[in-house]
């Protein structure tokens, strides 16, 4: 059975962080009204994400001008919130743009898309009763938000470790081993 969640639009929308370098969580949060919703993502996810949305938004801006700008608060609001139970772990992202609202939908989905459910064998579709459940949250908000939960992101994931000088893996803050050095 799919559960599906909509915040549209949202009051708030973060990408980011908890926990000290080396052993953090990333998600992604939607919240509207008293309900918080956090998604766990991988780390390269949350910079793909980033640099996407700062993408698309500086390619909307060309043909959708952008009116308002993004203040301090909306940067404020975009960090992620603690603690929150994650309500699954996303496989995959998009960004949809609706011209007539000029809102931007991000959707986060625990499975692939349909297309991903091909048989190898008979290059069928997997029937829906043997998949497994799946969760997608929709967040629907305007490009302000977005631009903020972009810029919070890209900044959880340069506020981890520093790489090694040699081998470029990020360095164990307990000592690391570099393995260039062997």
């Amino acid at each position: 059975m799919m559960e599906e969640i909509e915040f549209d639009p949202v009051d708030s929308a973060s990408a980011g962080a908890i926990g000290e370098p080396g052993k953090r969580t990333f998600l992604i949060q939607g919240r509207k009204q008293n309900v918080l919703v956090g998604v766990l993502v991988e780390k390269q996810q949350i910079e793909l994400l980033a640099s996407q949305s700062l993408e698309f938004l500086d390619s909307l801006n060309e043909e959708f001008p952008e009116e308002v700008i993004a203040t301090p608060h909306d940067f404020e609001v975009a960090g992620v919130i603690e603690p929150i139970e994650p309500m699954f772990r996303a496989q995959s992202m998009g960004l949809i743009f609706d011209p007539e609202r000029q809102l931007i939908t991000l959707e986060l989905r625990e499975l692939p898309l349909e297309e991903d459910f091909i048989n190898d064998s008979s290059d069928q579709i997997a029937p829906l009763e043997a998949r497994q459940d799946e969760h997608v949250l929709r967040l629907t908000m305007t490009r302000t938000q977005l631009r903020a939960m972009a810029v919070r992101g890209t900044e959880s994931v340069i506020a981890g470790r520093e790489p090694c000088p040699l081998c470029q893996n990020p360095m164990d803050l307990t000592g690391h081993i570099c393995p260039r050095l062997n």
